[in-house]
Order: C-alpha cells, then sequence, then structure tokens
C-alpha cells in the first residue's frame, strides 16, 4: 500500500471512530496500540484493539455533553500518517472545550497498528478533570 491508501484507511478511521465503532474497529489491527501521554487519568498505552476501544475510545466520550470534531490536515508518507484534529464541545461541568491534537499513525497491511497522541495535556486536565 502506498501513502494514499494509507491516509484513506486513517481518514476513514477518524470519519467513524466516534458514531461507528464496528467500521472503525475494522480498520484497527488486533495487537495495535495507542499512546496518550502525560498524567491524565486517560494517558498511558492501550495494547490490543479490544482495550483501545473498551478503555479509552468507549470511555473518552464520558467526559463531555457535547462534543464535536474534525481533522483539518493530514501528511502522509508510506506507512505513517500524522493527522491535525479539532475537537469543541461542552464538559460534564458546563466547560466550554476547545482543542488541537495531533496523531501520529502506523498503518500495516491495510489497518491501524500504532497511534501516538499529543495534547495539551495541561489544558485536558483543567478543562475536563479539575
Amino acid at each position: 500500500m502506498g501513502s494514499e491508501d494509507d491516509k484513506a484507511v486513517v481518514t476513514q478511521f477518524f470519519a467513524s471512530r466516534m458514531s461507528d465503532f464496528d467500521t472503525a474497529r475494522s480498520l484497527m489491527h488486533e495487537d495495535a496500540t495507542w499512546t496518550i501521554p502525560g498524567e491524565l487519568p486517560l494517558s498511558g498505552v492501550y495494547e490490543g484493539r479490544q482495550t483501545i476501544f473498551d478503555d479509552y475510545l468507549g470511555a473518552h466520550t464520558n467526559d463531555f455533553k457535547e462534543i464535536t470534531s474534525e481533522v483539518t490536515r493530514m501528511i502522509a508518507e508510506n506507512g505513517t500518517v500524522v493527522v491535525e484534529y479539532h475537537a469543541r464541545g461542552v464538559t460534564n461541568k458546563d466547560r466550554e472545550y476547545d482543542a488541537i491534537y495531533y496523531y501520529v499513525v502506523d498503518v500495516v497491511d491495510g489497518k491501524i497498528k500504532a497511534v501516538r497522541q499529543s495534547l495539551d495535556t495541561q489544558y485536558a486536565h483543567r478543562v475536563l478533570y479539575s
């Protein structure tokens, strides 16, 4: 697969990850990892597709009353896609949330194998958890 194919996999994943778990799950390798830096309650390394969906993607949206997001940019080379992602919403504590995330996504044989997420963890902690 080439960079455009990898980009298509990641585009479909980000389009479906909040609303169509079956599609998103099908795009992720069974042995995938997802790494979130910092000391947030959700920070850490999630190992395996099941754990990623059960313990992170399935739990993260519980922090918000409403949330919208969009991919604002993607850059790809063979096997790696970098995603800029903008999320806006209202937290369960009635706080406005507006954050940019960056993801480095490794794609192997048409499936997401690893995601390394970057965000302003101090902002996220203050708005979501303090």
